[in-house]
């Protein structure tokens, strides 16, 4: 992204990258608690299901990245 940005907008856009990294970890370290003491009041092992949300974000990642690839 960064390489495609003009002068102008470089700053702007890393601080945009910085943000949404950032937020993306925040979002996936509480959905992943939730589900965690979720599974675990329902009986269920939730380390289980702790590592399919993240398998689940790494096929999303893989996902992306193919479909960005120049």
């Amino acid at each position: 992204m960064l390489a495609e940005s003009t002068d102008r907008d470089r700053g702007f856009n890393s601080s945009a990258l910085s943000v949404a990294d950032s937020l993306g970890a925040a979002l996936a370290l509480s959905i992943s608690g939730a589900a965690f003491a979720a599974a675990q009041r329902g009986g269920h092992d939730p380390f289980l299901v702790v590592f399919a949300i993240a398998g689940g974000i790494g096929a999303l990642a893989v996902l992306a990245a193919v479909r960005t690839r120049h």
